[in-house]
């Protein structure tokens, strides 16, 4: 079963820029930044996305490292 694609944000707004805003690594100037967290706090669509980053981090974290390749 295939995950429910979020409905496109009505501003715009990316993935690749809202996944770099939810890392600190967007190079914008900080009111803009601050416009952004503001356009989030009502858009559902950039509220999914990121939700979904933060299911894809969690799941991550559960991973358990690998064991090193004894093949070589």
């Amino acid at each position: 079963m295939k995950p429910a694609t979020p409905a496109p944000c009505v501003l715009g707004v990316g993935i690749e820029t809202l996944s770099a805003l939810r890392d600190n690594a967007l190079t914008l100037p900080n009111a803009e930044i601050e416009r952004l967290w503001s356009h989030i706090s009502t858009c559902g669509a950039c509220q999914a996305r990121l939700a979904s980053f933060d299911r894809v981090a969690k799941a991550l974290r559960r991973q358990r490292d690998l064991e090193p390749d004894r093949r070589n």
